[in-house]
């Protein structure tokens, strides 16, 4: 169990694409808000940090809204490394909010 929520990896089926323009994450295969989802405020990873190194790692964002099941948005791309984010694999937690923004 984590200090900051109670679940360090949340449920993260299928797979996303990111539109930088309206921070807007596209999901196939994903349950985005429901019950042991991704929901509002937990922090979305895109890619995989360990072992997938620079390559397979993209950043961090927090969720500000679920529009569906396939469809939410992250608060902003400060903690991403603008690198394409298509069909990737992510990952789910409840981790502080205030990480994804802050590079120390």
């Amino acid at each position: 169990m984590s200090l900051w929520g109670n679940n360090d990896n949340i449920n993260s089926p299928g797979t996303v694409t990111l539109n930088y323009g309206n921070n807007v994450v596209t999901g196939s295969g994903t349950s985005f808000g429901l019950e042991g989802e991704a929901q509002v405020g937990d922090v979305i990873r895109f890619g995989q940090a360990i072992p997938g190194g620079p390559f397979n790692y993209f950043g961090d964002a927090v969720i500000t809204e679920i529009e569906s099941t396939t469809k939410l948005t992250i608060q902003d791309t400060a903690g991403l490394s603008g690198r394409e984010i298509v069909g990737k694999n992510y990952q789910i937690s409840q981790s502080p909010k205030y990480l994804p923004n802050d590079a120390a």
